[in-house]
Formats: structure tokens, C-alpha cells, sequence
């Protein structure tokens, strides 16, 4: 079944839990502004060449995307969250059900938990940036690497996450800003959903 925006929204309010919580808890137990706590999870506009570094990356994201795609690498198997897509003709419809997969149900939300809120508290927490680069990533690629239990085949994608993960970070740290990394995340996963339907 093809995402709705109420799943997708539902999806998206379940990945960002943590994010909510931890806004809680700074706003009201600890009475921190609104503004800082947007800063902290980096929801703030980002410089423009590091929005310019996002869309050079996302360009890329997209490219290895549909490369994959092209030679069968395990995004349009039958347990995969955008199967319903596999060999359909594009249609509005579904093209609006790539989309809510790509922004709402992951791309962003993703993002918000794993570059906005864990890595803003690693970067805050550790002097070194390039070494709370490295834990963000790890952690970022720990849930993924799961799928190897039901798909040992796709071990080749494994080894992109990590390499993504660090480029988010990096986008992460110097921005300030979740959103280069939202960009890049979310375009990818929009070229593989769009990549998996027949266009011609």
C-alpha cells in the first residue's frame, strides 16, 4: 500500500518521538527559549553555499541512487517500503506517494532525529568535530546495517551509508542547519522511488 499524507505524517511523528521529547523536557523542565532549542536541533537557515554544497551532494545521492536502482540493488525487493512502485507507470498519484516517502515519511524525519537532534548533542558534548562526525555516523548506520539480518545481499549498501553519513554530518556541523542534509537525504530517496517505476 502506497503512502497517504496521513501515513506519511504518522511515519514522521514516530521517527522524530525523541526529537519531541527532548523538546519537552528543554522547554518546559528546563525553560529554555524556543529560539535556542530551534538552534540546537539546527532548524535555522543555512548559509547559502552550504545550501549550494547540498544541492551539488544531492545531485550526487541522486545519481548513485538510480544507478542502484538500474542494477538491481535491493530497493524494489518485495519487503521494501517502495515495492508498490516497482515497474507502475508514473502517474500524479504515485508520483505524490514517491514524494511523502521520500520527504515526509523519511527524508526529514530521519534528519531531524538523527542529524538534528543526536548529532547536535554529540557536536555539543565533543570537542572534536571530526570525531562526533564519526559516532553520528556510526549511529546513523547501526539501524540500517539491521536489514542484513533478512538481506545479507544488499552488504554492498552498507558500505554508502556510512560514507552518506558522514557527508550529512559534515553538511551538519558547518551549516548549523538540518536542512543541506534534508535535501541531500530526502532527493536521494526521491530518485530511488521515482528510479523504480517504468518511464518509458
Amino acid at each position: 500500500m502506497h503512502p497517504t499524507l496521513p501515513s506519511a505524517l504518522q511515519s514522521f511523528l514516530f521517527l522524530t518521538l525523541p526529537v519531541w521529547i527532548y523538546v519537552a523536557v528543554l522547554r518546559w523542565r528546563k525553560h529554555i527559549e524556543w529560539r535556542e532549542i530551534a538552534d540546537r536541533l539546527g532548524l535555522r537557515a543555512p548559509p547559502l553555499r552550504y545550501v549550494a554544497w547540498g544541492l551539488a551532494f544531492s545531485v550526487l545521492s541522486m545519481c548513485f541512487s538510480v544507478v542502484s536502482v538500474r542494477f538491481g540493488i535491493g530497493f524494489s525487493d518485495q519487503g521494501s517500503p517502495i515495492h508498490f512502485l516497482v515497474g507502475m507507470r508514473p502517474t500524479p498519484e504515485l508520483i505524490w506517494a514517491s514524494f511523502l516517502y521520500a520527504f515526509i515519511a523519511t527524508g526529514i524525519g530521519e534528519e531531524l532525529l538523527f542529524r538534528g537532534l543526536i548529532a547536535g548533542v554529540l557536536r555539543r558534548r565533543i570537542e572534536s568535530e571530526t570525531l562526533a562526525n564519526l559516532l553520528q555516523a556510526l549511529i546513523f548506520t547501526a539501524p540500517h546495517a539491521l536489514i542484513l539480518i533478512v538481506r545479507p545481499d544488499l552488504w554492498s549498501v552498507l558500505l554508502v551509508i556510512p560514507v552518506l553519513a558522514l557527508i550529512l554530518g559534515w553538511l551538519r556541523f558547518r551549516s548549523k542547519s538540518v536542512l543541506p542534509s534534508a535535501l541531500v537525504h530526502s532527493l536521494g530517496n526521491f530518485a530511488v522511488a521515482l528510479a523504480t517505476m517504468a518511464w518509458s
